[in-house]
């Protein structure tokens, strides 16, 4: 019986959202690193795309706030200034709050079964070999949570958030160090199926984790992008 290799959908998308999503990727992985200019020949190159729909992707991501146009100079890679930080983690608060809601209302048990297995994971972050492994599972707990929301508008808005979450990752640890912060009272929140008992703990777990760093990163940076 013959064999057929199969089609990945990202290579049936149009080659702008193709690029889009690629450059993405880059961006979370840290290839581009914040602050750093955009050759966009370079990625068309890298890519095997001509530089046409490069061009559409990154005014895309220019308008969805990862990337930064400055005039008679180039685009650049986002940078951040602790006050933006911190905004980015209040609307964060705000959303993966409602996420937390709304999955609290239509989650499985086999979702349950699954989110107390990455909180537990994350209790012990000795566990894991490297930082950033510890952050994406990080990334991954909170992503799951808004994906069991079923809510397509949060999955999107705080995919964003976490994109940019983990471009701040790669630019300081001291944003996000290893410390064994309490998932395991999210997770049981949300699987209570209390939707207001699983807003309120979101909401305390993710402001006054931050509290302290941001001061640390205002007497680093001061008013200055975080590079």
């Amino acid at each position: 019986m013959a064999t057929t290799t199969p089609i990945s959908l990202t290579n049936l998308l149009p080659a702008p959202e193709r690029a889009r999503l690629a450059i993405i990727e880059m961006i979370r992985s840290g290839k581009i690193a914040s602050g750093n200019k955009i050759d966009q020949r370079d990625i068309a190159k890298r890519l095997n795309l001509t530089t046409a729909p490069v061009r559409e992707a990154l005014s895309s991501l220019q308008s969805e706030g990862l990337l930064q146009k400055i005039p008679g100079v180039g685009i650049f890679c986002k940078a951040y200034t602790v006050d933006e930080i911190e905004e980015i983690i209040e609307i964060r608060g705000v959303l993966e709050g409602l996420a937390a809601r709304r999955a609290a209302e239509r989650i499985t048990e086999e979702q349950k079964v699954k989110l107390r297995a990455i909180a537990e994971t994350l209790s012990k972050p000795q566990r894991f070999a490297q930082e950033q492994m510890y952050l994406q599972e990080h990334i991954r707990f909170h992503s799951f949570i808004t994906n069991i929301s079923k809510s397509q508008n949060l999955i999107n808005l705080l995919n964003r958030n976490h994109i940019i979450q983990q471009v701040l990752c790669n630019i300081s640890a001291s944003i996000w160090p290893i410390e064994p912060h309490d998932h395991a009272t999210i997770a049981e929140a949300i699987c209570s199926e209390d939707p207001d008992f699983a807003e309120e703990q979101v909401k305390k777990h993710i402001a006054p984790t931050y509290k302290q760093r941001l001061q640390n990163l205002r007497e680093q940076y001061g008013n200055n992008p975080v590079l």
